[in-house]
């Protein structure tokens, strides 16, 4: 209970730090007016929207107003949708979750098999072949990797559809795209994790005693290595939250990420900056889960928290 008290207190200092970075470089990018009503717009035409949006106002003076207004759940409205900024960040969250779970079972999944069956064999051909294909997943940039699928499954098979939510092929391609790089990673941390283990003194102790292979991988060297893992799916729901934003614009995935970018485009500053923030208490809400995890799978954690 400290750890989690501790954690929640950590956020406040780092939302703060956030919103005021958020809010200085999205200064930084140009007047909204200006893009609004485009580059015929006269110069009365200008700054009187601006002086309608709060503009004008010093840039402090606008922090504090948008502050006072974040905390009571108003990150004003979308210069672009005309509609609440939430309201538009809740209705788009769904399809990112539903895309970065996907793509995080994706990866789990694969790359913790991959990379188990790796450290088993090491040194073997199948391990050559798992260490080169994930030295590939993470040189190969997911967008060019969907890109690549797109015009393979969708445009020359016709197997799958190129963009777009929907039914469950629609889901294929994006998670494909985004978890490969991720399921690279993971197997590769997962086979460097299991090494170690595996030569620790516990594991020769249980080879030692007569154990079925299949017993002392799991049931003693998985488990061990299991803490790490955890600590990997963490960073990565984190990273696929944020990360998925290149995957989403190439598959016209509806969900956040593909708002944010067009909403930087047009200068939609409520909504980049409900976008930003809210991903930001996602992560660090994740990070403060993968702590209590840390404490369920392995007692000395726990111990070592509450001391």
């Amino acid at each position: 209970m400290t750890m989690v008290l501790q954690r929640l207190l950590q956020l406040v200092p780092v939302m703060i730090g956030i919103s005021i970075i958020t809010f200085l470089m999205l200064h930084l990018t140009g007047d909204p007016a200006q893009v609004i009503l485009g580059p015929e717009a006269t110069t009365e035409a200008i700054e009187q929207l601006r002086e309608e949006l709060g503009l004008n106002d010093p840039l402090l003076v606008q922090y504090g107003r948008f502050v006072l207004n974040a905390v009571q759940g108003d990150f004003g409205t979308s210069t672009r949708y005309r509609q609440p900024a939430l309201q538009l960040f809740i209705e788009r969250i769904p399809a990112t979750l539903q895309l970065a779970s996907l793509s995080l079972l994706f990866s789990v999944v694969v790359g913790t098999a991959v990379g188990v069956i790796a450290a088993v064999n090491r040194n073997r051909g199948i391990d050559s072949v798992v260490r080169v294909g994930a030295l590939l997943g993470q040189a190969v940039p997911n967008f060019y990797l969907g890109l690549v699928a797109i015009i393979i499954f969708a445009a020359e098979l016709q197997w799958l559809p190129a963009g777009g939510r929907g039914t469950w092929k629609h889901l294929i391609l994006p998670v494909f795209a985004l978890g490969t790089f991720y399921s690279a990673i993971t197997s590769r941390f997962v086979r460097g994790a299991m090494l170690e283990v595996l030569e620790s003194d516990y594991v020769r102790t249980a080879k030692a005693k007569g154990l079925r292979r299949g017993a002392v991988v799991l049931r003693h060297a998985f488990r061990n290595a299991l803490i790490g893992v955890v600590t990997l799916i963490g960073l990565q729901t984190g990273s696929l939250l944020s990360g998925s934003v290149v995957t989403e614009t190439v598959f016209s995935w509806p969900g956040i990420g593909r708002m944010a970018v067009q909403s930087i485009y047009t200068r939609d500053f409520p909504v980049v900056q409900v976008t930003i923030i809210m991903t930001a208490v996602l992560f660090v809400v994740i990070n403060l889960l993968t702590d209590v995890l840390y404490g369920v799978i392995d007692p000395r954690v726990r111990k070592a928290g509450e001391t």
